[in-house]
């Protein structure tokens, strides 16, 4: 016995020393933050000032000095997220993950982004290529000279990285910007639901969901064929993204001068999205959110002006139907007659398997994007094609180069030059400068159509459709100084009825706008009302339908304790509420109800907050009557019968989930948004050491956004998909008091203290102070890295 427990002693002993050992290499894979490192290639020194959270404040005694030290920074931190980007821009991911790569490589080899890029590159001014290259030399520099083992990431799967080149970081621009456009994927849905829904029913479903309200400037392939083209594509992004931003002139705050605000929302991730850095050099002094890859701060401001984003949503996509020949095989029917496809072949390597060959072919629209199948040999049919057009693919697009103009601009006019090669993605940037002045601009090409609105895929072989150039940038949409002294944006509609241009025909739903327009119509406003407003989770969607909902279910009887509660809910949808819980329920419920039996498979991919479709729907303003159940042809439901089987649906939901004990039924029990790490969270464990829950309050159409799926048959119906993935304001009465907050933390190592130390102020609706004085941030100092020749 004794010898066992000597030897059950010794075994645990050496577990515990493999653990330690591991634990100990892996510590070796974190950052040198302080003290001395080389960075070739700097004019003179540079000092790398990290504060309580890590961010780097970079001093430089020369504008690339400056950019090169970014670089280096980004590969301390991130190292593994840049890897991972650029992969995907590569079309390569597959080499370092696996079959479950093959969806981006396939979509990522068919649009040929790494190509695109380094055709970019080749275009790139003088001066803007010189601060791309030394962004690279300083990833590079790290590479070279790093000490310890690689980021876990890289061990995990066995790969180390290549150098970093100008067109790595020229691609991520590319895949943002396709991330940001969501029509193709919305013609392509609607191109399925035109299989088996008449031109009433696709009517219903996309009603002008912006009629009446505010906007920011006012003035047929197979169906099996369609089903593997969508199966083959990697997932959707969340339906909703966009952001929030608002700027108001000095007759509307408490200093006298402008204050802006901004919050983009993106997928959730870990790491997040954005990195904060502040860059200092001789004519450059610049700070906020950059993005790992991209040498630029793409959300910020310099001593002078400030700026923020939102997406527009411009149409900035078509599908076209191409006609292939069958008796002449590797042509398409034109206008003029038949032409050649431009064809090319990928052959896209896959870790633990076989490589995947793709031939791709292109039109005189832009690639098959159907090739992507691959196993299908490419078609959609015999002889029908999905042909993609999309400003994004434009060989000449420079727009990453516009940070480093934005850093350098000083007013309103050099704001706009700045500006004036950007083509993609499409955005609404508002604009503030300590002289007073505020203002907002559209960048971006959008195309002119010879007819036709974009909405649907239209027949390739017409020459009715295609695009006639783009719309001159000074007729984008634009405004300076408004007599309103205020300027905003929620993904509402930019323009009115009477703009000159389709800018496109789906704009967001108002919801938050409308939220927008009511909370700025006074004065005096003070950074802490800016704070509060982007807190905001009144759910405007519960604003809108709960009071049709509750009439209807009135009507057939008396209401019970909660459906009281919820006509005395003040709609504000707080985590440790009730409510809001039991009225997303109601509603996931009655969206399965009302449209899931027309749309079947497809239901998913459409459900959301369709508050203008479900609220003409119940209030018979709909061209069709969706209150009827298709799968049982049974024609005698009424409105306030689904309603009410819905609100049953719902509450046998709640209760088999939290049981019968309502004090148990909370918001933020299923609301949450999980931040899960791509790679880490696979291995055991993984989610505990990498991931990260955050409950929250609000819903997809609060201004605090949360968006989910909404959808009562998933595991997770409310498990929060898109969220704000930064907060900036800023005060240009004085601008270094403006405040700034990351949904995470600065580092993409699980073992740094800065992997998520911004999570809970994110989530408490805090921020940080990002100062660009010396005398502020060298207080703060908690590591220096003088990095040298």
């Amino acid at each position: 016995m004794r010898w066992f427990a000597w030897t059950v002693s010794l075994v645990g002993l050496l577990g515990l020393a493999a653990v330690a050992a591991l634990f100990l290499a892996l510590w070796s894979s974190l950052p040198q933050v302080e003290g001395q490192a080389r960075l070739p290639g700097l004019t003179a020194p540079v000092d790398v000032v990290r504060d309580t959270f890590g961010i780097p404040h970079i001093e430089a005694a020369d504008e690339a000095d400056a950019y090169r030290a970014l670089g280096y920074a980004h590969a301390q931190d991130r190292l593994w997220q840049m890897e991972f980007h650029r992969r995907i821009g590569a079309g390569r991911l597959a080499e370092a993950v696996g079959p479950a790569g093959l969806p981006y490589d396939r979509l990522s080899r068919a649009l040929d982004l790494h190509g695109l890029a380094e055709a970019s590159e080749a275009r790139l001014p003088p001066d803007a290529l010189r601060l791309f290259q030394a962004y690279a030399d300083g990833v590079n520099a790290l590479l070279s000279n790093r000490n310890g083992l690689l980021p876990p990431e890289f061990l995990v799967l066995g790969i180390r990285p290549e150098p970093w080149t100008v067109a790595d970081s020229l691609v991520l621009t590319r895949l943002m910007a396709l991330d940001l456009a969501e029509n193709w994927r919305r013609e392509l849905l609607r191109l399925r639901l035109r299989t088996r829904l008449d031109d009433a029913h696709m009517a219903d479903l996309w009603p002008d969901a912006n009629k009446d309200g505010p906007v920011t400037l006012a003035g047929a392939p197979s169906p099996r064929h369609l089903a593997a083209l969508a199966a083959a594509l990697p997932p959707a992004p969340p339906d909703g993204q966009g952001s929030n931003a608002w700027v108001l002139a000095g007759s509307r705050t408490a200093t006298g001068k402008p204050l802006l605000a901004n919050d983009p929302h993106m997928s959730n991730r870990i790491p997040g999205v954005w990195y904060l850095a502040h860059l200092s050099a001789p004519g450059l002094n610049v700070i906020g959110a950059t993005i790992p890859g991209l040498p630029a701060v793409v959300l910020g401001r310099n001593d002078h002006i400030a700026w923020g984003f939102t997406n527009t949503g411009g149409d900035v996509q078509d599908l076209f139907v191409e006609e292939a020949v069958p008796d002449r095989p590797g042509f398409y029917r034109t206008p003029e007659g038949v032409a050649p496809f431009t064809t090319r072949r990928e052959v896209v390597r896959v870790k633990g398997g076989e490589s995947v060959t793709l031939d791709i072919r292109s039109t005189r629209h832009g690639p098959i994007l159907s090739d992507v199948i691959g196993e299908e040999s490419g078609t959609v049919g015999r002889d029908r094609l999905i042909g993609f057009a999309w400003s994004g693919l434009d060989a000449n697009d420079i727009t990453p180069a516009t940070g480093f103009r934005l850093a350098r601009a000083r007013d309103w006019d050099g704001f706009v030059e700045a500006i004036r090669t950007y083509t993609s993605p499409q955005q609404n940037i508002h604009y503030a400068d300590v002289d007073g002045r505020i203002g907002f601009y559209a960048p971006g090409h959008l195309p002119v159509r010879e007819g036709g609105d974009g909405f649907e895929a239209v027949p390739g072989a017409e020459a009715g459709f295609d695009w006639r150039g783009t719309i001159p940038f000074d007729e984008l949409p634009h405004a300076v100084d408004p007599p309103s002294g205020r300027l905003f944006n929620a993904n509402n509609a930019v323009v009115g009825p009477d703009y000159p241009h389709l800018i496109t025909r789906e704009w967001e739903e108002p919801l938050r706008a409308r939220r927008l327009d009511e909370r700025l119509a006074g004065g005096g406003y003070d950074l802490g009302d800016m704070r509060r407003l982007q807190h905001d989770t009144m759910s405007m969607l519960a604003r809108d339908l709960l009071p049709v909902m509750i009439d209807q279910l009135g009507r057939s009887g008396p209401l019970s304790g909660e459906a009281r509660r919820l006509l005395a809910w003040d709609r504000v949808a707080a985590p440790d509420r009730i409510e809001p819980l039991i009225f997303h329920a109601w509603y996931a419920a009655l969206a399965r109800r009302l449209y899931g039996d027309e749309l079947g498979d497809l239901f998913d991919s459409y459900a959301g907050s369709r508050a203008a479709f479900t609220k003409a729907a119940l209030l018979g303003g709909t061209r069709v009557d969706w209150c009827d159940d298709v799968s049982t042809a049974d024609r005698g439901e009424t409105c306030p019968g689904i309603v009410r089987a819905a609100w049953a649906d719902a509450l046998a939901w709640l209760t088999l989930r939290f049981g019968a004990d309502r004090a148990a039924w909370r918001w933020g029990s299923v609301h949450v948004l999980e931040l899960r790490h791509p790679v880490l969270d696979r291995l055991p464990l993984g989610n505990v050491l990498a991931g990260l829950d955050l409950p929250m309050g609000g819903d997809g159409t609060s201004l605090n956004v949360g968006h989910a799926r909404y959808d009562l048959s998933s595991d997770e119906p409310f498990t929060v998909r898109l969220a704000a993935s930064y907060r900036g304001l800023y005060d240009l009465a004085e601008p270094d008091r403006s405040r700034f907050v990351a949904t995470v933390g600065q580092s993409g190592h699980p073992l740094s203290r800065h992997y998520r130390d911004m999570s809970e102020i994110w989530l408490d609706g805090g921020d940080v102070a990002m100062s660009m004085r010396p005398a502020d941030y060298r207080a703060d100092a908690v590591r220096i890295l003088r990095l040298s020749q």
